[in-house]
């Protein structure tokens, strides 16, 4: 019995055992099946969140090179803005600059704010945002310094250079890491898809064996993964277009050098063909389709360091900046930026600089020449006083004189150089110029040189000094003349031209617009490069020694320019040379001959008599001398002319033809005249320009008005002549002590100059008053005075604000103001007399006068 009860339990224990053991398998099952599933889960939601963090950072990375290439072009704009203001003094060019201030700032804070997730970039931001300031802050004391001491300081400070490399370097280094970042971002993501897709077969897996019940998960997940690519993907279009909208253009290379991404700018930039656009080209060549630039990207090429290396390749005009640096991962990226327009205006600002010092080195050269040649001229007249006027010294003191006027002449010539002579514009009409001007310029060639004047219809007018222009084209004529020594061809071609924008580079005065061209052309010997290029400096000249001084196309040059214009030079050995001036158009109309005469200087009263044998010609000067103010008194001849005065008329002047009929000759009526009426004032008029103006000896100081004149040429002569005739009799009168003398207040700086100016002054019966500076005038008391004479550039004061200053006391008082530089249109002055050194007496004896009318124009008494 016990071992049939051990055996019921034995069998007992035994189906219990079987029932134990299939029931355990599927709780075994279920229970590693959830574990797996689990871990699977726990796994996919990590590898989610990483993926979504990954893609975060990446777009983070990606908008870190938004806003530094926003902030770089930002920096550029206010540059550029600041450089054009520079060149053409333009408010509206600083816009950019105000702009970029606010701009930046708001950059740097956004990219500030990014540290937060991107924690590197917070010391990269501190020292860019530290950069970008000292770079505004440079920009705007260069502004500054320009509105306080000019432009050529504000250029030299511009050559000291500023952090514009160091901000590049910055940035460089902001997107190299920005790079890294998204690359090792980029090996997360894909690790992290990995295990994704280990964490979905396993579920999938698991799954399976369990009726499937894992595959909703796995589809979940899979979906995932889809989304995460596509972000991807459209993250790789977005940093595409993004390098296709930055203007410069780029190129990556990997550690093999092979071409593997690149945007729309590149290869136009460079200047190559497109179909070198493609994935795997090597860097080779590229670079070996650049062999036309100078240098080619190739030459002297080294891997790129961990520095970015920069240079210049020229082609042409154009000019490109090239900059290259090392990638993270061995290969290198190359940016091409088009500098051509940038290095254009500072090659312009040189030239302007260079052109600018020269201007204030020759305007100086003259102020002090002419100060130099008043002395000598001074000497002479005095000593000229001291000497018996039939004394051989005479004749050297009158050639010792006119080398003085020569070297005034050349010292006009190089203000001209300098744009700093006075300029007397006008409206006038090309075509009338040159058809007058035809004549002249063939007696100037000869009969070797074909003539040929080429003036196009309907040109339009020109505001322009005609008679620095007349004087321009003569020097262009008489350079052709030279350059044709055996005869050739010289052509005068005149006509309207439009300029547009793109013809403007690389000339430095010349605007868009209309213009009237002028050019002369010759046939002759031409002029090699080196020559051309310094045909307008000073002094320079290829004639044969003592043929020329090098002034002649050098003023051309200044007056072209100062009238707003340009000049430009075409030459080719053997075959000629052209220079073409262009005169901006004006809106103005000519003066018409009907409007000159009220233009022109009139008479006060004065009496004429008019000898002319055409009684056309008799009728009609006496006409425009009367519509000029002056007394006639008609003769047909010499002889009538003569009885009139020994009858007792005493007239003023005496405008004669230089050939008249009867007995009595021009020559004899003048002597014969002079006899009756001392001091008289004749002006004889002729119709052959060559004509003697002494018919005898004994007669002097006569005019010649070349016929046909005009009504304001025949005013302007006879005003002068009445003029001098007028200020000769007033220091006659003074010297006999017949007038009271002036008492007048000499301020000049230079002793010298002051000592001689007082001696002359004496001479001419005048108490003086002298002062060194404008202090030393200032000080002296005006009580008596009657004539200010003071130099226009003193050491403490400017001469006409001296003279305002002394005005302001003695409103009464005339002023001369003296100078060595000519004159500039907005320094002129009606209420004051201008007299230009060197000067002899009767230019002072005439400024004197017009100084005294000034006074009594305004209706001021003379303190004496």
């Amino acid at each position: 019995m016990d071992r049939a009860v051990a055996e019921d339990a034995a069998a007992r224990a035994a189906g219990e055992g079987g029932r134990r053991g299939p029931r355990l398998l599927p709780a075994l099952i279920v229970a590693t099946t959830l574990s797996t599933l689990a871990a699977a889960g726990l796994l996919t939601v990590r590898t989610t969140a990483s993926l979504e963090q990954a893609r975060i950072l990446a777009m983070e990375n990606h908008r870190v090179g938004t806003l530094t290439n926003g902030l770089m072009l930002a920096i550029e704009r206010a540059e550029a803005g600041e450089r054009a203001f520079l060149l053409t003094h333009r408010q509206n060019y600083l816009e950019p600059y105000w702009r970029a201030e606010a701009e930046t700032a708001d950059l740097l804070d956004a990219l500030d704010a990014m540290g937060n997730q991107l924690p590197w970039l917070t010391h990269e931001v501190r020292v860019l945002r530290s950069l970008c300031r000292i770079k505004l802050q440079g920009m705007e004391r260069l502004i500054q310094l320009d509105r306080e001491q000019g432009h050529a300081a504000a250029v030299a400070a511009l050559a000291e250079g500023d952090s514009h490399d160091e901000i590049l370097a910055s940035v460089d280094r902001l997107a190299t890491r920005a790079d890294a970042e998204r690359i090792r971002l980029t090996a997360a993501f894909r690790h992290e898809q990995d295990l994704a897709w280990r964490s979905v077969l396993i579920a999938a897996s698991a799954l399976v064996l369990l009726l499937g019940g894992s595959a909703a998960g796995w589809v979940r997940s899979r979906a995932r993964q889809r989304r995460a690519q596509l972000g991807a993907q459209m993250l790789a279009a977005r940093l595409q277009a993004a390098a296709d909208h930055i203007r410069d253009g780029v190129a990556v290379f990997d550690a093999e050098d092979r071409l593997v991404l690149w945007n729309r700018a590149f290869f136009p930039t460079a200047g190559l063909p497109e179909m070198l656009g493609r994935n795997g080209i090597s860097y080779a060549d590229v670079a070996l389709a650049t062999m036309d630039w100078e240098p080619p990207l190739l030459a002297d090429f080294q891997p790129p360091e961990i520095n970015p290396a920069m240079g210049e390749m020229r082609r042409d005009h154009r000019v490109l900046e090239v900059w290259r640096s090392a990638m993270p991962d061995g290969g290198q990226i190359l940016a091409l930026a088009d500098i051509t327009r940038r290095s254009q205006a500072e090659e312009l600002a040189r030239q302007a600089e260079r052109s600018e010092l020269l201007g204030q080195m020759t305007g100086g050269v003259a102020h002090d020449f002419n100060n130099l040649l008043q002395v000598v001229s001074a000497n002479l007249e005095l000593i000229g006083t001291r000497l018996p006027a039939d004394s051989w010294l005479q004749s050297r003191l009158s050639a010792a004189l006119g080398a003085v006027e020569r070297g005034a002449r050349l010292t006009r010539q190089l203000l001209a150089f300098a744009r700093r002579q006075k300029l007397a514009p006008e409206v006038i009409d090309v075509r009338a110029l040159l058809t007058g001007m035809e004549d002249m310029i063939r007696r100037t060639v000869g009969e070797q040189i074909a003539v040929h004047l080429v003036i196009s219809p309907g040109l339009w007018p020109v505001l322009v000094d005609a008679q620095q222009l007349e004087n321009g084209l003569l020097n262009l004529v008489v350079n052709a003349r030279d350059a044709m020594p055996r005869g050739g061809t010289l052509c005068v071609i005149a006509a309207n031209r439009g300029v547009e924008a793109a013809e403007t580079a690389g000339r430095e005065t010349l605007a868009a617009g209309d213009y009237v061209e002028i050019a002369v052309t010759d046939d002759g010997i031409g002029m090699m490069p080196e020559q051309r290029e310094r045909a307008i400096e000073p002094f320079y000249t290829t004639k044969p020694e003592g043929k020329g001084t090098g002034l002649g196309l050098s003023m051309v040059y200044g007056f072209v320019k100062q009238s707003g214009g340009d000049l430009s030079i075409e030459s080719t050995v053997g075959q000629g040379t052209t220079v073409r001036l262009m005169i901006p158009r004006t809106q103005g109309q000519p003066a018409t001959d009907a409007g000159r005469p009220d233009e022109a200087p009139r008479g006060m009263g004065e009496t004429i008599l008019l000898v002319e044998d055409d009684p056309s010609v008799l009728t009609s000067a006496a006409n425009a001398l009367r519509g000029l103010g002056y007394r006639v008194l008609e003769a047909a001849n010499g002889a009538k002319a003569l009885r009139m005065l020994e009858e007792g008329l005493r007239p003023d002047l005496l405008f004669s033809d230089v050939i008249t009929p009867g007995p009595v000759s021009a020559g004899g009526l003048a002597e014969r005249a002079r006899a009756l009426v001392p001091g008289l004032v004749v002006v004889f008029t002729s119709g052959l320009p060559d004509h003697p103006v002494m018919p005898r000896d004994g007669v002097a100081d006569i005019r010649l008005l070349g016929k046909p004149w005009r009504i304001d040429e025949l005013a302007r002569t006879l005003r002068e002549a009445l003029d001098e005739q007028k200020a000769a009799s007033q220091a006659e009168a003074w010297k006999a002590g017949d007038e009271p003398p002036l008492r007048i207040l000499l301020t000049e700086d230079q002793a010298i100059l002051r000592v001689i100016t007082a001696e002359t002054l004496g001479q001419l019966g005048h108490d003086v008053v002298e002062a060194a500076d404008a202090a030393e005038t200032l000080s002296r008391s005006t009580d008596g005075i009657d004539l200010l004479i003071t130099d226009l550039s003193l050491p403490d004061m400017d001469g006409i604000a001296l003279a305002e200053a002394i005005r302001r006391k003695r409103p009464d008082i005339g002023v001369i103001i003296a100078t060595g530089h000519l004159v500039q249109s907005e320094q002129a002055r009606d209420d004051m007399v201008w007299l230009a050194k060197p000067f002899d007496t009767a230019a002072l004896m005439q400024a004197i006068q017009q100084a005294l009318a000034a006074v009594a124009r305004a209706g001021q008494p003379l303190a004496s």
